[in-house]
């Protein structure tokens, strides 16, 4: 059997009705068919055929009691998709026989209650009055003499792909989005030795199976239709393909975050990581930032945990319903959204920039800090500062330590500075699985002479509390937006646009600080689930020209600080472990130095 006839199964049985989703591998129409079945979706070959010719999602009903129709049920599994994100005027009707008969029934049920009916029916071979009642309602029934599709029958098959294009709208070959304004940067600035990747990973109680993994996989990535893609090149801008078959589950590597060559761009952005009871995600930045990325694996997990224990999982805690269409909130550039009318200036200075002697073959050594997360904001809280704000004071002490070890010369020494993202949807109305983060810089002027832990406490608190409001970050934002809306810019050829985007990062990019402290916040997750995981990651893939970045996020009491860094010389390690140690802290400390 080709892919494109393949169909995903998942089966649901809830109070009232039971029924099955059947989703094909290449689904090209929003909207779903409630197609009504004798018995149940096994044995309803109906209900496969409609998916595999329509490319439409079908949510097959078991709709009769015996041998009578069970009206309930099929009320129930329509306000079952009611509840799940989808209206009236994306669901359509299906029955054969004396089920076509039922489904005017759903109609008058629902327009009794006063609910939304379906936007159609589409009615197989209904009974001589049945077929009589359907007449009175042409705009909304579609009606076929056969008993069921065939699909040899192309006159039929026409005739209801043109019916589903008035209801549910036309078939879509693949959906196509332009980059969001942060993503337009990592395409052009990406090398042969370099591209900007991060990566969050689950560590479960028990291996992964892998077949089934897979199987969530094909299900939940067409969910997310900005985040299963791949990079395509326009003529003036890049964009976003929705890939017309999941991802496949890969093998993990000798270490996290290898490169993701432009080829393998081309055919897939993302990478689905198994490696015996973890699962990764690692993702080219131009998709989404780590609250996209964290959302798209919490809801693969919770297929995966549904498929292999039958569990049943609400959508909430940042878990999407996987049989839900994308809403349009969620793909929106929030940036666009959100400009303001005035802009911010862009200048900053330089920030000191380590170096040392590079990893052969691309080796990324990865430190990861684990702490408990009620002792150390215990100990932020002392110094009257979040834990955001103390783990980049901790990043920046360490800093100034080590570039007075280096550089003996106080008026030698330059500016220590971190980038610290802001998630901006707890600053403005948005639910985007896009980019939607803005960075502030907190900064500290070793020429003026040597800082304490509190002072740098007190300057990043005062700096993010100045700079993370919806006004300043208003500002951030439009400046950005600005430069793209040029006409200039929006005529220039593509290649002329990645020479001059490249050439501004690499003289100001990643100059502007010493590297991102970037915390992803705490994972929260149902309480039917959250006792089959140990253990969450969030890593930030090293800088294009200087060595080290830092991806930080928790799970229940443990704080996991990973560090990446490209260099062999671990010093900036060694330098934050003290500061540790001296603040109180108890620590453990994991390398993936012993994986060589």
């Amino acid at each position: 059997m080709k892919n494109e006839n393949r169909v995903f199964v998942k089966e649901k049985a809830l109070n009232g009705f039971s029924g099955a989703w059947l989703i094909p591998a290449t689904e090209r129409r929003s909207g779903v068919l409630l197609t009504l079945c004798e018995q149940g979706f096994e044995k309803c070959e109906f209900a496969t055929t409609l998916a595999t010719e329509i490319k439409v999602k079908v949510f097959a009903v078991a709709a009769l009691c015996g041998e009578t129709p069970n009206l309930n049920a099929v009320i129930s599994a329509y306000n079952y998709l009611i509840e799940n994100g989808y209206s009236g005027k994306n669901i359509t009707l299906c029955g054969s026989g004396l089920l076509a008969d039922l489904c005017l029934s759903v109609v008058a049920a629902l327009n009794e209650q006063g609910a939304q009916p379906p936007c159609g029916i589409v009615a197989f071979a209904p009974s001589a009055q049945g077929l009589a009642e359907l007449k009175k309602h042409k705009k909304l029934a579609l009606t076929l003499g056969a008993p069921k599709l065939n699909r040899q029958d192309i006159k039929t098959v026409l005739k209801l792909k043109n019916f589903l294009n008035i209801k549910l709208g036309r078939e879509n070959k693949t959906q196509w989005l332009k980059l969001d304004n942060a993503g337009k940067m990592y395409p052009a600035t990406r090398s042969e030795e370099w591209s900007n990747l991060f990566r969050v990973s689950a560590t479960l109680t028990e291996e992964i199976d892998k077949e089934i993994m897979q199987s969530a996989l094909n299900v939940t990535a067409r969910r997310f239709p900005s985040i299963a893609v791949r990079l395509r090149k326009g003529l003036f801008w890049y964009y976003l393909e929705q890939l017309s078959h999941p991802p496949k589950i890969l093998q993990e590597k000798s270490y996290p975050l290898t490169r993701m060559s432009k080829r393998e761009t081309r055919r897939c952005a993302i990478r689905v990581i198994v490696y015996k009871n973890r699962v990764a995600l690692e993702v080219f930045h131009t998709i989404t930032d780590g609250n996209g990325a964290l959302v798209f694996l919490k809801s693969l997990l919770a297929e995966y945990l549904e498929q292999k224990h039958g569990l049943e999982i609400p959508a909430e805690k940042g878990i999407l319903a996987r049989f839900q269409n994308p809403s349009g909130a969620e793909l929106e550039d929030s940036f666009q959204k959100n400009a303001g009318s005035v802009t911010a200036k862009r200048k900053e200075r330089h920030a000191w920039q380590m170096h040392g002697t590079p990893e052969t073959a691309g080796f990324l050594n990865l430190t990861c800090f684990n702490l408990s997360v009620a002792e150390t904001i215990q100990k932020a809280h002392e110094y009257n500062v979040s834990l955001t704000e103390f783990l980049a004071a901790i990043m920046m002490f360490a800093l100034h330590n080590l570039q007075a070890e280096k550089q003996p010369n106080l008026f030698r020494r330059k500016p220590i500075k971190v980038r610290v993202p802001a998630n901006l949807r707890r600053l403005y109305p948005s639910s985007t699985l896009r980019n939607f983060v803005m960075f502030t810089i907190p900064e500290i002027l070793p020429e003026l002479g040597d800082y304490t832990f509190a002072e740098i406490c007190k300057i990043v608190h005062h700096k993010l509390g100045t700079d993370i409001t919806p006004k300043q970050m208003s500002m951030k934002i439009a400046t950005n937006i600005k430069s793209e809306k040029l006409m200039a810019a929006r005529i220039m050829p593509l290649f002329v646009k990645n020479f001059i985007i490249k050439t501004a990062f690499n003289s100001v990019g990643e100059r502007q600080a010493c590297f991102t402290v970037s915390n992803l916040g705490a994972i929260n997750l149902p309480s039917q689930i959250k006792h089959y995981f140990t253990r969450f990651d969030f890593i930030l893939g090293a800088q294009s020209k200087a060595p080290h970045n830092c991806g930080i996020v928790s799970f229940g009491d443990n704080l996991y600080i990973n560090l990446i860094r490209n260099i062999c010389e671990p010093d900036l390690e060694m330098h934050i472990y003290k500061v540790l140690k001296e603040l109180g802290l108890k620590v453990k400390v994991e390398s993936n130095q012993s994986e060589r």
